[in-house]
């Protein structure tokens, strides 16, 4: 199970993280939770799309983001300069 989480302000998009990174000290907003198929896809529910300002399908940038979820980055200045470099690997998850 992985737990779906509000990214940046500036950056929008979300973080996946799972139950046992979260603690007690840091509370954080839960949009949603998610289970990781066998393909290593994860399925964000349509009402937790809509929550985020997400319109699937959409491109989102993986980013490195704190210890505590892997972030997914929908704009801002990192999502701009990532679309300048077509060599970076985009990954689809289909139904």
């Amino acid at each position: 199970m992985v737990i779906v989480i509000p990214g940046s302000r500036k950056s929008g998009g979300f973080g996946l993280t799972k139950p046992a990174l979260l603690t007690r000290e840091m509370p954080l907003k839960q949009i949603a939770r998610s289970e990781i198929d066998r393909n290593g896809c994860v399925q964000l529910p349509p009402a937790a799309l809509h929550q985020l300002g997400i319109n699937a399908p959409a491109k989102l940038l993986a980013a490195r983001g704190s210890r505590v979820a892997l972030g997914f980055i929908a704009k801002g200045l990192i999502y701009k300069e990532a679309l300048k470099h077509k060599e970076l690997e985009v990954v689809t998850c289909e139904e």
